[in-house]
């Protein structure tokens, strides 16, 4: 019965959907891509001053009917329409301000949506794993917007570029939440939050033998010089992390054993080839057949997958329409 309702109004409440919140998230999505790989890292279009100029001197800005520039600090009435119409500064700055404004708006809205969703029923709303990562995207475009534009905390460009790329990260995600919405994706969406589950277990194992064999080759290596490391240098500072790096590369394949000569060579070569053999081909094959179980069990209720994702879709914006 349920799936004959869903069914039969499936698309006229889909089309709603779309039309109401999907269309709307895509602009913003767009608007806030563009604005965190360029205009907020480059700050390429904030008058906010005379701009020097890699030569020493300072540009000329205009604003409406006043001509500044460094050399003349008087007003001069200006037909500043006629000028600024070819100015590429002008167009820059139009494309950084629109960019803003719908980045800002769309985090705003979406915010309002959360608050609809949460307010129907708090108890699923937190429940409910993509939530969290569409409060924790809200939050941090709020963050760096506001910032931005107030000004009310100096973050040095590092910080800035790593807040960016998170952002971008929920925001991605985020994408993803809306898969939900097609019977041809809806399946691989539940899919993949099945798999990541069911590997629960089995990821606690593999970061345990990844440990065991991090934690002996750094015990290996003390004794080694740095030209003569068991592992090249991968720029993290603390040992122990650049061990456990080397042996997560290592199961994938990525390996260098050009400094197993020397001292107890013949035990680094056993250590290597048990952590290969453990790693490489047993716990590898053992992450196919468990991903393999969790296909076939979801395949086999492949329709009742697609149905549970639509009516969560549906439950978040039930509201909408």
């Amino acid at each position: 019965m349920v799936t004959t309702l869903v069914d039969n109004f499936w698309e006229e409440y889909a089309t709603k959907i779309k039309r109401r919140c999907l269309y709307p998230f895509i602009i913003y999505f767009i608007a806030c891509a563009i604005y965190f790989t360029t205009y907020c890292i480059e700050k390429k279009a904030i008058p906010d001053g005379e701009k020097t100029q890699p030569d020493g001197t300072t540009d000329v800005y205009f604003t409406p009917g006043i001509l500044t520039n460094s050399t003349d600090t008087s007003p001069t009435s200006y037909s500043w329409y006629e000028d600024l119409a070819n100015r590429d500064e002008l167009w820059t700055d139009i494309r950084y301000y629109s960019t803003v404004s719908i980045a800002s708006l769309g985090t705003f809205v979406f915010f309002m949506y959360e608050l609809f969703q949460a307010a129907r029923s708090f108890r699923d709303y937190i429940t409910d794993m993509y939530n969290w990562f569409d409060i924790a995207s809200i939050l941090l475009n709020t963050f760096i917007i506001s910032n931005e534009l107030l000004e009310f905390k100096q973050i040095e460009t590092k910080h800035l570029v790593l807040l960016s790329a998170l952002a971008m990260i929920f925001m991605w995600i985020r994408v993803f939440y809306w898969f939900r919405l097609y019977t041809g994706t809806s399946f691989y969406m539940r899919l993949i939050g099945d798999t990541i589950y069911d590997l629960r277990n089995f990821i606690l194992v593999f970061i345990t033998f990844i440990t065991m064999f991090a934690n002996i080759l750094l015990v290996m290596d003390s004794a080694r010089d740095s030209d003569n490391g068991l592992f090249e240098d991968n720029g993290v500072k603390n040992p122990f992390a650049q061990a456990m790096i080397n042996q997560y590369l290592l199961t994938v394949g990525e390996f260098d054993t050009a400094n197993f000569g020397g001292e107890n060579s013949a035990a680094i070569w056993i250590f290597f080839i048990t952590a290969t053999f453990i790693s490489q081909i047993t716990i590898l094959n053992m992450l196919i057949a468990v991903m393999g179980d969790t296909y076939d069990r979801v395949s086999e209720k492949k329709d009742q997958a697609t149905l549970r994702e639509k009516i969560k879709i549906l439950a978040d914006y039930v509201w909408v329409v």
